[in-house]
This record gives structure tokens, C-alpha cells and sequence, in this order.
């Protein structure tokens, strides 16, 4: 500016949207008729700035929320359960629009928190509402005017532990202030502890730290409001509420009004004023409208983000790498699912140990192929495995409705082995076995060497606390240490509820484990309602040799000489005797009378089991039957044939107008033409080239052969000095004319060079 100015002057100026790095620079240009001069800059600010784009589940914004009246309030007061503006318009429909389970007051659901329990028996949070109750509100433990999450240790009087686990919420802004608030009553005694954690889902490990935490507390019945720093959280996160208590307890304890502060999402810098004040410049420069625009529309990307990869599918289940007679451990499948859209919770011990717990994630009909396990291979069988049976029906199922899910593990091979001596039977170097079979016909002192039976596959529901099978995948046998079986079982299907599930029979090696019947041998593979763990070996191997062939998880039964039979709603059979020929069963698999068969069962799985669930597409209403769910606008798509578009009916296919084929397919035919032309031309160039060169080389070949040479010898002329030894005065001569000098007459005086038949000398 050209106008002399004297004292501080407040300049101004607007940068603009920038999409790279940017540099501020002041020029002064000074007066040269002034002996001298002083200019100082201080405070220079950047306001209404962000870094980065507004996209993803990261933004960044300053300003304040208007109310209707006209107060401003700071965007960390929205959504906090605390009614800031007048008619409470910050806690209304702009909080619908939030990452979802970050604002919950368990009103119509318990926004994905879920308690994991160790005992089919045993107190877990349930959402209560405290209006249902009989009591006057005086007299209610916790009370409150509607739903809340509830855990009464009073039901069973025992020792106990229970987690409390929110829904996975996206990483928070780096060094945000982020907070995480909620209500907890404590009603009675509670003789144990009670801790909040925060649990980062990060890729190499899941790290955990506690946040708070209190234990032997006495509780009035008054709700308490929390504020807990979510402070360096660089992954996703999900929140833990841990429960452990004696049977000396009597405590209730609720759990009311969660929200993960905006804070952790939108930043505000804007200074602390009362809600009195006038909207700030941050509010004027940004506008009202582009406040309250922009929190719901990140907001919305956000949930959307987290919706879609939650219910896209398919949702791939596993064994997550475990295998033998046990389950997998919730390490085990926290490594195995990371990255992908699978989340489950493994019940970490009682009877349902090793079985994961997956969570509709909504309302809608559902396809689930359910794989059952191989069974293991005998020492000395030439055969392949028996597969696992695969089974796929469609099921409607509600929302948050809780899968229970074993998934099946391969029956274990008699060998390798570790142990020497063992080895030396699979190498077929010790014949020990068959020639006991040989002696006695059969095989009770050196017992051992047939696989494993597999474990089967079962999904199923609980209902009033009784587990209600909805599909199982049989395992396959196992195959004994001389199978001669060569051919493939038929696939056994149960569709009737009413026929038992038990286990199948067990000899010498175990037998399979079916959906509900008591097992009492130990090589025998258990039922499902007794956890479903495989068999061990028969007793003789063990105690003879230690050799340990354990039915697969799932049910598998343990193998002896004899192979073991496979699990299943009808546990496969094992031979009485210790025969070495002799496989075992396969198990039956079952669709539940509640789903609708997809495909018929079949045999196909050689490894350990597994689940696919996806949502069942019903594109019957589309032209060619063909369709895709759109998760955004939550409709189907019908797809048509290439050349055809969707008309206006979203059913029907057309052809494009006029006729013309897509541009695409245009192009793409036109270059595969160009690229094939070349190619053929470059083919050949190739081939020439190639005959070319072979001529050349066949020439060059006769050109230094020592024929050629010596022919040209022949058929030239030779023109040499005048030889005195030699005279014949120009006279033809023949070869009987030229004598022979004696070698020691001839002297060598110099080398001249390399002739036709050696070295030429002059002598």
C-alpha cells in the first residue's frame, strides 16, 4: 500500500482454496526522502484453514453451531446427550447422521455393543427398559425414564467375567482432543472390579490400555457421568467395558448415553465464550449453512464408509489357521480377519470354547455355504482323503441376531511323524503292524497308524438359551493305516428336526460326534452340545508307541489302526475291530426345516472347513435373472447382456439408440484387430529372419570346411620361385618325377608362413 500509515494497521487478505504447499510473502518497498524508517509484523494467523481434502472419515473444521435463536455453541457441545440449544436442536437430527455406535443412548437398539460370554448360563448385558418394572421410580435400582444396558450379577451366584464390547470406530484425528462420554450406574455391592479399556485394532497386534477402572464398591443407585481422554489413537478402536466378580455380589450395574465426542472427528479451535455471544467470524466466514452442511455431510461419508464395508460380503469365516482337536483362540482370528470384513467374537472357554459369534449385520435373506473337513490319511494308504461335504441354504435373518459357528478341522495324518521309530513305519521300513495282522488278524500291540476323522461344520442360533441348529457340513472319515478303499461315499443329508442327532458308533478308534449326545470314551469325538472337540487317539497307541492321531475339531473322531469317523448332525461310525482296512465314516450333514436348500450336498472339501455368507441376491424381477446389490442406495441393480442398457423400468434391457453398439465395445474390438495384425506381421518378420539366418550360417559352415579349402587347391594354379632342387626347365611333371630329399640335406633358413598341410619354410 502507497498510503504512510502510523502505528499497527490490521491487514487482510484471502488465500483461497490452494491444493499444494504455499508460501506467504511480504514485500516493504521503504522511502528513500526518510532518514530512516521501522516496520514490525506481529501475530500473523490463518483462519478457516484445513489440511487436506474434506474426504474420507478425517475432517478437520472450525466454527460454531447456531441454534434456532441465534446462539452459537461450539461444535464439541452437539451430540453430547446435554441439551445446549433451546429446543434442543444439537441433539436432534444432526446426531442421526454420526459414525454409527458413536452416539447411543440405547433407545431402539444397543448400536452394536455385544457381550461376550464364556458360559451358555451366565448374567450378560441386555438392553432394559426401566418404565417395563413394577417399582415405583423411588425405589428402582438405576433408574431412568427409558433403555439402558443392564448386567445384574445377582442372577447366578458365582464367580464370573464379562466384556462389554462396542462396534469398531474409525481412527480419530492425530492429537484431537478426543473424549469418549458416558452415564454408568453402580446399584449394590460389587465384590470384583470394573475397568474401561480401549482396544486399537492395529495390523501387527491389537494393543489394549486401560482407562479407568475401580474395584469392591458399594453403589447408591445414581447415575454417574463419565469423561474419558481417547488421547494417541492412530487405528481403529473399539471400547471394552470388563466386568469380574465372586459369588459374593450383588451389584447391578447400567450403562447409558455412550458418545465418542465430534472432537475426535471435527476439530474446533474457536476460543471459549459463552452461549450468549454472537456467532464468531469463523461462523460468519463460513456461513451458517456451510457449518451444518459440512458436519453432516462428513459425517455421513463416514457412516457410510463404515456401513457399506460392513454389509457388502461376502463374510469369510475360518478355522484362522488353527487345527487339531481344539478351536481357534480370538488372537488367532483377530490376525487371521485383519483387513478383511469379517469380525467375530471366539468364546474364550466353558463349553463353547473355540466357537466364534458372528452378528447380522442386517435384516435380510442370506445364502450360507457351509464346508465340511477331509479326514485324515493312514500310514500306508494308497488312497486320497475322504472330502468334507459342502452344504449351502438361504436363511432370513433379523438383524443382530448372533451366529453361533464351529468351523470344522481336518482329521490329523498318521504321518510324517516326529518320533524315529514311527517314521520307519511310514517309510515302510518297519513292518511290525502287518506282521501282527499277519499272526493274529488284527492288530492290538502295535495299534496306531490310521488319520483322524474330520470334523464337521455346524451353524447354529441360540433360542431361550438352547442352541438351534441351522446347518452342518459333515466331516469326512478317516482313512486306516491299509485302506483299500478306493471309492467316494454317498453325501448323507438330515432335513428332519425330529430324527436325533447323535454321535456315531465307536470301536477300537472313535467314532464322530453328532449335534446332541453324550460321549464317554476319550477317542471318541464329541457332540456339538459338549463343545465339539475331536477324539484322541485309542489308548493302545498312546501307550505303546505315542502315537497321537486326534480327530479333527468338530467333532472328528481319534484314530487307532482303524481310521476314525467323521463328525456331523449324525456322527459317522468306526469299525468294532482294530482292522487296519477299515476306514471310517463319513458324518451326515443337515439343513434346518428354517432355511431353504440351495444346492444338494456334495463332497468337495480336501482341507479344513469353512463358512461363506453373503446376501442372497433374488434377481428373478431382472430380464436375464442377474443383479447386484447397490449398498449406498440399498436397491438391486439389474444387470443386462453387453450391447444393452437398463430402460427407464430399472427391469427390462434395450439396445442402445440407433442401433449402435457401446463405444466401448467399438473400441475395444478395434484395438484387439490392431494388436493382432501386428502381431502376425511381427510373427512374420520372425520366421524370415530366422530362414535367412540359417542360410547364412549353412554357407559360412561349407566356406571353412577343409574340402572346400582343399578343392580350391586343386583347381588353382600355383605360380612358386625357381626351385634349383626342381628343374624341369617348364617341363610338365608328374608326382613320380619329383625325388625325395633327405631330411638331414634340407636346412631351414626362415619361417614363411601357414600353408594348406602346415608350416611353410624357405630352406
Amino acid at each position: 500500500e502507497n498510503v504512510a500509515r502510523t502505528g499497527w494497521t490490521l491487514l487482510q487478505g484471502k488465500v483461497g482454496s490452494v491444493e499444494d504447499g504455499f508460501r506467504i510473502s511480504l514485500e516493504y518497498k521503504g522511502n528513500s526522502w526518510k532518514n530512516w524508517e521501522l516496520t514490525a509484523l506481529d501475530s500473523v494467523i490463518l483462519k478457516n484453514c484445513h489440511e487436506g481434502p474434506l474426504t474420507g472419515s478425517r475432517t478437520t473444521l472450525e466454527g460454531t453451531f447456531s441454534c434456532w435463536n441465534g446462539v452459537a455453541i461450539k461444535l464439541r457441545q452437539l451430540c453430547d446427550f446435554t441439551e445446549d440449544c433451546s429446543k434442543a436442536e444439537d441433539e436432534g437430527a444432526v446426531c442421526s447422521n454420526l459414525p454409527a455406535g458413536s452416539h447411543c443412548s440405547f433407545e431402539e437398539d444397543d448400536c452394536g455393543w455385544f457381550s461376550v460370554t464364556s458360559k451358555m448360563y451366565e448374567p450378560t448385558w441386555t438392553v432394559k427398559d426401566a418404565r417395563s418394572s413394577s417399582e415405583e421410580p423411588g425405589r428402582k435400582s438405576c433408574y431412568s425414564e427409558g433403555h439402558f444396558l443392564f448386567l445384574d450379577t445377582r442372577e447366578i451366584q458365582t464367580t464370573d467375567f464379562n466384556e462389554l464390547r462396542s462396534m469398531i470406530f474409525p481412527s480419530p484425528i492425530r492429537n484431537s482432543p478426543c473424549e469418549v462420554h458416558m452415564s454408568l450406574c453402580l446399584f449394590g455391592t460389587l465384590m470384583g472390579s470394573l475397568s474401561f479399556m480401549l482396544v486399537e485394532n492395529r495390523t501387527d497386534e491389537e494393543y489394549g490400555r486401560s482407562l479407568w477402572e475401580f474395584g469392591n464398591a458399594t453403589g447408591s443407585g445414581s447415575w454417574q457421568k463419565i469423561a474419558l481422554s481417547l488421547s494417541n489413537v492412530s487405528d481403529r478402536f473399539w471400547l471394552q467395558l470388563n466386568t469380574a466378580w465372586t459369588d459374593e455380589s450383588s451389584a447391578v450395574i447400567a450403562l447409558d448415553n455412550v458418545t465418542v465426542s465430534l472432537d475426535c472427528y471435527l476439530t474446533s479451535s474457536v476460543d471459549n465464550s459463552s452461549k450468549d455471544d454472537a456467532p464468531n467470524s469463523s461462523q460468519r466466514l463460513l456461513g451458517e449453512a456451510f457449518v451444518n452442511k459440512t458436519v453432516v455431510a462428513a459425517s455421513k461419508k463416514m457412516q457410510e464408509e463404515i456401513e457399506v464395508s460392513g454389509m457388502s460380503g461376502p463374510w469369510i469365516i475360518t478355522t484362522c489357521g488353527a487345527s487339531g482337536p481344539k478351536g481357534p483362540t480370538q488372537t488367532q482370528c483377530n490376525n487371521a480377519y485383519r483387513n478383511t470384513n469379517t469380525s467375530v467374537v471366539v468364546v474364550a472357554g466353558g463349553v463353547w470354547q473355540g466357537i466364534q459369534k458372528w452378528r447380522v449385520p442386517s435384516t435380510d435373506t442370506y445364502k450360507i455355504s457351509a464346508y465340511g473337513t477331509a479326514g485324515g490319511i493312514g500310514g500306508r494308504s494308497n488312497f486320497r482323503r475322504f472330502h468334507g461335504v459342502l452344504v449351502q441354504a438361504t436363511f432370513h435373518l433379523e438383524k443382530d441376531t448372533i451366529l453361533y459357528i464351529l468351523v470344522g478341522q481336518q482329521g490329523e495324518d498318521a504321518c510324517p511323524n516326529a518320533n524315529p521309530i514311527i517314521q520307519s513305519v511310514c517309510l515302510g521300513e518297519n513292518s511290525v503292524i502287518e506282521e501282527e495282522l499277519k499272526r493274529s488278524g488284527n492288530v492290538s500291540q502295535w495299534a496306531g497308524g490310521g488319520g483322524g476323522g474330520g470334523g464337521a461344520t455346524f451353524i447354529f442360533k441360540m433360542d431361550k438359551g438352547e442352541p438351534v441348529p441351522l446347518l452342518i457340513a459333515a466331516g469326512g472319515g478317516g482313512k486306516a493305516y491299509l485302506s483299500k478303499d478306493s471309492s467316494f461315499p454317498e453325501e448323507l443329508l438330515e432335513t428332519d428336526s425330529s430324527i436325533r442327532g447323535v454321535n456315531g458308533r465307536s470301536g477300537a478308534a472313535g467314532g464322530g460326534g453328532g449335534w446332541s449326545d453324550v460321549t464317554i470314551l476319550k477317542w471318541s469325538g464329541k457332540s456339538l452340545t459338549e463343545g465339539g472337540e475331536g477324539g484322541q487317539s485309542c489308548p493302545q497307541a498312546i501307550k505303546k508307541w505315542g502315537w497321537i492321531i486326534n480327530g479333527g475339531f468338530g467333532g472328528g473322531g481319534g484314530a487307532c489302526t482303524a481310521g476314525g469317523g467323521g463328525g456331523g448332525y449324525i456322527g459317522g461310525n468306526a469299525t468294532e475291530s482294530n482292522n487296519p482296512e477299515k476306514d471310517g465314516g463319513c458324518g451326515v450333514s443337515y439343513i434346518s426345516p428354517l432355511g431353504e436348500m440351495y444346492t444338494p450336498a456334495l463332497a468337495v472339501t480336501e482341507s479344513h472347513g469353512e463358512v461363506e455368507i453373503m446376501l442372497h441376491l433374488n434377481c428373478s424381477h431382472c430380464e436375464h435373472n442377474d443383479c447386484i446389490f447397490d449398498h449406498l442406495k440399498e436397491e438391486f441393480v439389474c444387470l443386462c447382456e453387453p450391447g444393452k442398457i437398463l430402460a427407464s423400468d430399472s427391469v427390462t434391457c434395450i439396445f442402445t439408440p440407433d442401433g449402435h453398439l457401446p463405444f466401448s465395445l467399438v473400441l475395444s474390438v478395434v484395438l484387439s484387430i490392431v494388436v493382432a495384425a501386428l502381431l502376425l506381421a511381427f510373427s512374420g518378420i520372425m520366421i524370415v529372419y530366422r530362414l535367412k539366418h540359417q542360410e547364412l550360417q549353412a554357407m559360412q559352415m561349407e566356406l571353412q570346411s577343409p574340402d572346400y579349402k582343399l578343392s580350391k587347391l586343386r583347381t588353382s594354379t600355383i605360380m612358386t620361385d625357381y626351385n634349383p632342387n626342381y628343374c624341369f626347365a617348364g617341363k610338365t611333371a608328374s608326382i613320380s618325377d619329383l625325388k625325395e630329399v633327405p631330411r638331414k640335406s634340407i636346412v631351414l633358413i626362415r619361417g614363411l608362413g601357414h600353408g594348406a598341410f602346415g608350416e611353410v619354410y624357405e630352406g
